[in-house]
């Protein structure tokens, strides 16, 4: 499966692709918006999209995503941050309004991983934790995993 880097930031690019790597996934750099649809196919495994305002893409948070959930609506997502979940909420609240996608952290209980509207928000620091690589299986439908 690949996991497809739509809107990168270079550091936190270079962090996640080694930890999805290691999941067995391969890490594939998508490019600019309209080149996605030529990797919207069988084996696309996660969309990851940075949150920061930097980015080889020049596309916003919320056209990234649009286009995500357009071409690939049951794609499972994981956004990443250098800041906390906490620091970076009202952004992703505003620009993901409307789009019928929930952004939940590797700290809530009960969320139903792996189903299309759950995304998943992974900050830097939490990159390769346990508890990270825990959720991130049950949403990326990578085996093992253990439903509680």
């Amino acid at each position: 499966m690949r996991a497809l880097f739509i809107r990168p930031h270079d550091f936190l690019a270079a962090q996640m692709k080694a930890w999805l790597a290691s999941l067995g996934m391969v890490p594939v750099v998508t490019g600019e918006l309209k080149q996605l649809p030529k990797f919207a196919g069988a084996d696309a495994g996660v969309g990851v999209i940075s949150l920061a305002v930097s980015s080889s893409v020049r596309a916003t948070v919320r056209e990234a995503t649009t286009e995500v959930l357009r071409l690939m609506p049951a794609l499972p997502i994981v956004f990443t941050s250098l800041a906390s979940h906490a620091k970076v909420r009202a952004r992703i609240e505003e620009e993901l309004t409307g789009l019928g996608l929930g952004v939940h952290t590797i700290n809530e209980p009960n969320v139903s991983w792996g189903i299309t509207g759950v995304a998943l928000f992974i900050a830097g620091p939490e990159i390769g934790t346990p508890a990270a690589t825990a959720i991130a299986r049950r949403h990326l439908r990578l085996a093992p995993w253990v439903d509680e």
